[in-house]
């Protein structure tokens, strides 16, 4: 599994350096973002402390090579990405893509809606996903979002605009 550097920023923080645009992270399994949602949820349940060498942000490089810098400036989202982290390895590109997958799913449960009905959550069952949600939410952005509206499109969720 390929490793990335892991350094400090101007601020201290630490940063994992990621050569590549966030769009060229790998899609992951359902089985990873269950194991991730279940990490990430029992961490914050608990009370997650953060250390002082746990990542708190990204920084990608995009298509033409300049820096994007993701921080997770978020409380919850730094919980979440270093309880991840410590289960999948952020220094690897396989974590990073389970991580941000796992924060934008997150987003767009919060933000959008109209997607509730393509997930479900419950403490005996866990995480259920639509797999046709997981399969248009492949891609990532610059940012290492979703699309919500392509995904909106891709699923057909009601409100979508269609594409002729």
């Amino acid at each position: 599994m390929e490793s990335l550097d892991l350094s400090q920023d101007s601020d201290g923080s630490t940063m994992v350096c990621a050569p590549f645009p966030a769009q060229d992270l790998p899609p992951v399994g359902l089985s990873d973002i269950r194991r991730a949602w279940e990490t990430a949820s029992k961490a914050a349940e608990m009370g997650l402390e953060l250390r002082e060498n746990d990542p708190d942000g990204v920084v990608f490089q995009d298509k033409l090579g300049a820096p994007v810098q993701v921080k997770f400036d978020d409380f919850d989202a730094h919980c979440w990405a270093t309880a991840i982290h410590r289960s999948f390895n952020l220094a690897t590109v396989k974590g990073l893509s389970v991580c941000f997958r796992m924060l934008a799913l997150y987003q767009l449960m919060a933000k959008s809606p109209w997607a509730r009905p393509l997930f479900s959550f419950d403490r005996k069952n866990g995480l259920r996903i639509d797999k046709g949600l997981l399969a248009a939410a492949a891609p990532l952005n610059v940012d290492g979002l979703f699309d919500s509206e392509n995904i909106r499109e891709e699923t057909g969720a009601p409100g979508a605009i269609q594409s002729h």
